[in-house]
Protein backbone atom coordinates (compact mmCIF):
# COMPACT_ATOMS: atom_id res chain seq x y z
CA UNK A 1 0.00 0.00 0.00
CA UNK A 2 2.77 2.35 0.30
CA UNK A 3 5.54 3.66 -1.82
CA UNK A 4 7.75 0.69 -3.70
CA UNK A 5 10.51 1.38 -6.62
CA UNK A 6 9.34 1.77 -10.30
CA UNK A 7 9.69 -1.87 -11.50
CA UNK A 8 10.85 -0.85 -15.40
CA UNK A 9 13.31 1.19 -15.17
CA UNK A 10 13.49 3.84 -17.94
CA UNK A 11 16.95 4.73 -19.24
CA UNK A 12 18.15 7.65 -20.84
CA UNK A 13 21.85 7.64 -22.99
CA UNK A 14 24.53 10.08 -21.41
CA UNK A 15 24.19 13.63 -24.44
CA UNK A 16 27.90 14.22 -24.19
CA UNK A 17 28.67 10.22 -24.66
CA UNK A 18 26.19 9.87 -27.24
CA UNK A 19 25.77 13.13 -29.47
CA UNK A 20 23.63 12.83 -32.64
CA UNK A 21 25.13 12.52 -35.62
CA UNK A 22 24.32 13.32 -39.23
CA UNK A 23 22.10 10.46 -41.23
CA UNK A 24 22.95 9.81 -44.71
CA UNK A 25 19.89 10.76 -47.62
CA UNK A 26 18.54 7.55 -48.55
CA UNK A 27 19.29 6.20 -51.69
CA UNK A 28 17.66 7.58 -54.94
CA UNK A 29 14.28 4.94 -55.36
CA UNK A 30 14.83 3.41 -51.71
CA UNK A 31 11.68 3.51 -49.42
CA UNK A 32 12.41 5.03 -46.20
CA UNK A 33 11.90 2.27 -43.69
CA UNK A 34 8.75 2.28 -40.91
CA UNK A 35 10.94 2.43 -38.59
CA UNK A 36 12.70 6.04 -40.31
CA UNK A 37 9.57 7.58 -40.98
CA UNK A 38 8.35 7.01 -37.45
CA UNK A 39 11.90 8.91 -36.17
CA UNK A 40 11.39 11.56 -38.88
CA UNK A 41 7.83 12.55 -37.74
CA UNK A 42 8.62 11.78 -33.63
CA UNK A 43 9.61 15.23 -32.72
CA UNK A 44 5.93 16.73 -33.30
CA UNK A 45 3.94 13.76 -32.76
CA UNK A 46 0.84 13.62 -30.33
CA UNK A 47 -1.60 11.20 -29.56
CA UNK A 48 -3.38 9.36 -26.57
CA UNK A 49 -1.39 8.04 -23.44
CA UNK A 50 -3.44 5.70 -22.12
CA UNK A 51 -2.95 4.40 -17.98
CA UNK A 52 -4.94 1.78 -16.19
CA UNK A 53 -4.66 2.26 -12.43
CA UNK A 54 -5.07 -0.49 -10.17
CA UNK A 55 -6.17 0.31 -6.66
CA UNK A 56 -8.15 -0.29 -3.21
CA UNK A 57 -10.40 2.37 -2.05
CA UNK A 58 -9.06 1.02 0.98
CA UNK A 59 -5.71 2.01 0.48
CA UNK A 60 -5.23 6.33 1.48
CA UNK A 61 -1.77 6.34 -1.00
CA UNK A 62 -4.27 4.97 -4.33
CA UNK A 63 -6.25 8.28 -3.60
CA UNK A 64 -3.29 10.12 -3.06
CA UNK A 65 -1.89 9.05 -6.43
CA UNK A 66 -5.39 9.84 -8.05
CA UNK A 67 -4.75 13.93 -7.04
CA UNK A 68 -1.48 13.47 -8.08
CA UNK A 69 -1.86 12.21 -11.46
CA UNK A 70 -4.35 14.20 -12.58
CA UNK A 71 -2.61 17.08 -11.41
CA UNK A 72 0.01 16.08 -13.81
CA UNK A 73 -2.11 14.91 -16.43
CA UNK A 74 -4.13 18.27 -16.44
CA UNK A 75 -0.88 20.30 -16.77
CA UNK A 76 1.06 17.80 -19.22
CA UNK A 77 -1.79 18.70 -21.41
CA UNK A 78 -1.87 22.12 -21.25
CA UNK A 79 1.52 22.60 -22.17
CA UNK A 80 1.15 19.72 -24.89
CA UNK A 81 -2.01 20.17 -26.37
CA UNK A 82 -1.21 17.14 -28.64
CA UNK A 83 -1.31 14.89 -25.54
CA UNK A 84 -4.21 13.10 -24.25
CA UNK A 85 -4.89 11.03 -21.33
CA UNK A 86 -7.67 8.14 -21.02
CA UNK A 87 -7.61 6.58 -17.67
CA UNK A 88 -9.62 3.38 -16.45
CA UNK A 89 -9.13 2.18 -13.03
CA UNK A 90 -9.29 -1.71 -12.28
CA UNK A 91 -10.11 -3.52 -8.85
CA UNK A 92 -7.25 -4.73 -6.39
CA UNK A 93 -8.46 -6.37 -2.94
CA UNK A 94 -5.66 -5.39 -0.26
CA UNK A 95 -7.89 -6.92 2.36
CA UNK A 96 -9.76 -9.53 0.84
CA UNK A 97 -10.76 -10.87 3.70
CA UNK A 98 -12.29 -7.88 5.73
CA UNK A 99 -15.79 -8.44 6.69
CA UNK A 100 -18.33 -6.36 4.35
CA UNK A 101 -19.72 -4.16 7.08
CA UNK A 102 -19.44 -2.67 10.46
CA UNK A 103 -15.35 -2.05 11.15
CA UNK A 104 -14.38 0.77 12.85
CA UNK A 105 -12.20 2.69 10.70
CA UNK A 106 -9.97 4.25 14.06
CA UNK A 107 -9.53 0.62 15.12
CA UNK A 108 -8.23 -0.76 11.38
CA UNK A 109 -5.47 1.98 11.55
CA UNK A 110 -4.78 1.83 15.00
CA UNK A 111 -3.55 -1.74 13.94
CA UNK A 112 -1.49 -0.36 10.94
CA UNK A 113 0.28 2.35 13.69
CA UNK A 114 1.65 -0.28 15.69
CA UNK A 115 2.80 -2.25 12.87
CA UNK A 116 4.06 1.16 10.75
CA UNK A 117 4.65 4.01 13.37
CA UNK A 118 3.47 7.70 12.05
CA UNK A 119 1.24 5.90 9.28
CA UNK A 120 -1.27 8.21 9.96
CA UNK A 121 0.38 11.22 9.84
CA UNK A 122 2.46 10.70 6.58
CA UNK A 123 -0.87 10.00 5.22
CA UNK A 124 -1.78 13.32 6.12
CA UNK A 125 0.72 14.81 5.34
CA UNK A 126 1.01 14.12 2.00
CA UNK A 127 -2.81 14.28 1.12
CA UNK A 128 -2.61 18.22 1.97
CA UNK A 129 0.05 18.19 -0.68
CA UNK A 130 -3.12 17.71 -2.73
CA UNK A 131 -6.28 18.67 -1.09
CA UNK A 132 -7.04 15.95 0.80
CA UNK A 133 -7.98 16.00 4.45
CA UNK A 134 -7.73 12.56 5.74
CA UNK A 135 -10.43 11.89 8.40
CA UNK A 136 -10.57 8.48 9.97
CA UNK A 137 -13.59 7.91 11.29
CA UNK A 138 -16.48 6.52 11.28
CA UNK A 139 -17.30 2.29 9.72
CA UNK A 140 -16.48 0.85 6.91
CA UNK A 141 -16.36 -3.14 5.25
CA UNK A 142 -14.56 -4.24 2.52
CA UNK A 143 -14.01 -2.62 -0.86
CA UNK A 144 -15.90 -5.65 -3.32
CA UNK A 145 -19.43 -4.05 -3.55
CA UNK A 146 -17.84 -0.49 -4.54
CA UNK A 147 -15.23 -2.34 -6.71
CA UNK A 148 -18.08 -3.36 -8.80
CA UNK A 149 -19.93 0.00 -8.51
CA UNK A 150 -17.00 1.70 -10.37
CA UNK A 151 -17.01 -1.35 -13.07
CA UNK A 152 -20.61 -0.56 -14.05
CA UNK A 153 -19.75 3.11 -14.27
CA UNK A 154 -16.66 1.95 -16.82
CA UNK A 155 -18.92 0.01 -18.68
CA UNK A 156 -22.48 2.28 -18.64
CA UNK A 157 -20.99 5.68 -19.00
CA UNK A 158 -16.84 5.09 -20.00
CA UNK A 159 -13.58 6.68 -18.23
CA UNK A 160 -14.67 9.80 -17.30
CA UNK A 161 -17.78 8.82 -15.51
CA UNK A 162 -15.97 5.82 -13.99
CA UNK A 163 -13.55 8.71 -12.53
CA UNK A 164 -15.91 10.71 -10.76
CA UNK A 165 -17.28 7.68 -9.29
CA UNK A 166 -14.42 6.63 -7.64
CA UNK A 167 -13.41 10.30 -6.19
CA UNK A 168 -16.98 10.36 -4.78
CA UNK A 169 -16.07 7.17 -3.54
CA UNK A 170 -12.23 8.13 -2.21
CA UNK A 171 -13.95 11.37 -1.05
CA UNK A 172 -16.82 9.69 1.13
CA UNK A 173 -14.65 6.88 2.66
CA UNK A 174 -11.22 8.79 3.74
CA UNK A 175 -12.75 12.46 4.28
CA UNK A 176 -16.73 11.92 4.85
CA UNK A 177 -16.87 9.59 7.25
CA UNK A 178 -18.99 6.94 4.99
CA UNK A 179 -19.05 3.33 4.89
CA UNK A 180 -17.91 1.58 1.46
CA UNK A 181 -20.05 -1.33 2.47
CA UNK A 182 -23.08 0.73 2.63
CA UNK A 183 -25.06 -0.16 -0.54
CA UNK A 184 -27.58 2.68 0.14
CA UNK A 185 -24.51 5.29 -0.21
CA UNK A 186 -23.28 3.29 -3.61
CA UNK A 187 -26.33 3.55 -5.34
CA UNK A 188 -26.41 7.19 -4.61
CA UNK A 189 -23.34 7.62 -5.82
CA UNK A 190 -23.97 5.42 -8.97
CA UNK A 191 -27.08 7.55 -10.11
CA UNK A 192 -25.79 11.05 -9.25
CA UNK A 193 -22.90 9.89 -11.79
CA UNK A 194 -25.42 9.16 -14.32
CA UNK A 195 -25.73 5.16 -14.00
CA UNK A 196 -29.88 4.24 -13.99
CA UNK A 197 -30.35 3.34 -10.93
CA UNK A 198 -31.54 -0.11 -11.34
CA UNK A 199 -28.47 -0.52 -12.96
CA UNK A 200 -26.20 0.37 -10.32
CA UNK A 201 -28.70 -2.29 -8.08
CA UNK A 202 -28.61 -5.32 -10.14
CA UNK A 203 -24.33 -4.51 -10.27
CA UNK A 204 -24.58 -4.67 -6.40
CA UNK A 205 -27.22 -8.03 -6.04
CA UNK A 206 -25.69 -9.63 -8.73
CA UNK A 207 -23.16 -12.37 -8.11
CA UNK A 208 -21.90 -13.25 -11.53
CA UNK A 209 -21.30 -9.29 -12.18
CA UNK A 210 -19.69 -9.64 -8.67
CA UNK A 211 -17.29 -13.25 -9.42
CA UNK A 212 -16.55 -10.88 -12.58
CA UNK A 213 -14.99 -8.39 -10.71
CA UNK A 214 -13.33 -10.79 -8.39
CA UNK A 215 -11.76 -12.44 -11.34
CA UNK A 216 -10.31 -9.08 -12.37
CA UNK A 217 -9.23 -8.51 -8.93
CA UNK A 218 -7.38 -12.12 -9.44
CA UNK A 219 -5.64 -11.53 -12.47
CA UNK A 220 -3.89 -7.98 -11.40
CA UNK A 221 -2.20 -10.25 -8.94
CA UNK A 222 -1.47 -13.80 -10.35
CA UNK A 223 -1.42 -12.37 -14.42
CA UNK A 224 -0.16 -8.88 -14.40
CA UNK A 225 1.94 -8.98 -11.22
CA UNK A 226 0.59 -6.17 -8.86
CA UNK A 227 2.41 -6.58 -5.82
CA UNK A 228 1.57 -3.34 -4.08
CA UNK A 229 -1.22 -0.42 -4.74
CA UNK A 230 -1.51 1.96 -6.09
CA UNK A 231 -0.03 0.17 -9.46
CA UNK A 232 -0.39 2.11 -12.69
CA UNK A 233 0.18 0.37 -16.40
CA UNK A 234 0.98 3.22 -18.82
CA UNK A 235 0.27 1.97 -22.86
CA UNK A 236 0.24 -1.69 -21.27
CA UNK A 237 3.34 -2.08 -21.03
CA UNK A 238 5.03 0.07 -18.39
CA UNK A 239 4.22 -1.03 -15.22
CA UNK A 240 4.99 1.72 -12.38
CA UNK A 241 4.50 -0.03 -8.45
CA UNK A 242 3.58 1.41 -5.34
CA UNK A 243 2.70 5.30 -5.07
CA UNK A 244 4.93 7.73 -6.84
CA UNK A 245 5.56 11.01 -7.14
CA UNK A 246 4.73 12.95 -10.11
CA UNK A 247 7.76 13.46 -11.39
CA UNK A 248 8.36 9.55 -12.38
CA UNK A 249 5.22 10.15 -14.65
CA UNK A 250 6.36 12.69 -16.30
CA UNK A 251 9.69 11.23 -17.48
CA UNK A 252 7.94 8.21 -18.90
CA UNK A 253 5.33 10.43 -20.33
CA UNK A 254 8.17 12.01 -22.05
CA UNK A 255 9.58 9.04 -23.34
CA UNK A 256 6.38 8.21 -24.26
CA UNK A 257 5.64 11.03 -26.50
CA UNK A 258 9.16 11.39 -27.74
CA UNK A 259 9.28 7.51 -28.67
CA UNK A 260 6.71 8.10 -30.58
CA UNK A 261 4.37 5.49 -28.55
CA UNK A 262 1.48 7.26 -28.09
CA UNK A 263 -1.43 5.63 -29.59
Amino acid sequence: MGASPVQQRHHHDDDDKHRPHKQPLPRAGKTPTVAATRRERVAGAGGLIRLEIYMDLLCPWCFIEKHSLESLMRRYAEERPEMRFEVAWKPYYIAPAMAKRGLEKRTIYDGIERRNANFLSRIQAAGAKHDIAFSIRGVTGNSRSAHRLIAVALQELGPAAQSRVVEQLFQGHFEDGRDLGDEAWLVTVGVAAGVPEAVVRLALEDEDAGRRVDALAEAARDVIGVEAVPCVMVQGRYKVGGYQEAHVFESLFEKIRLAGEAL
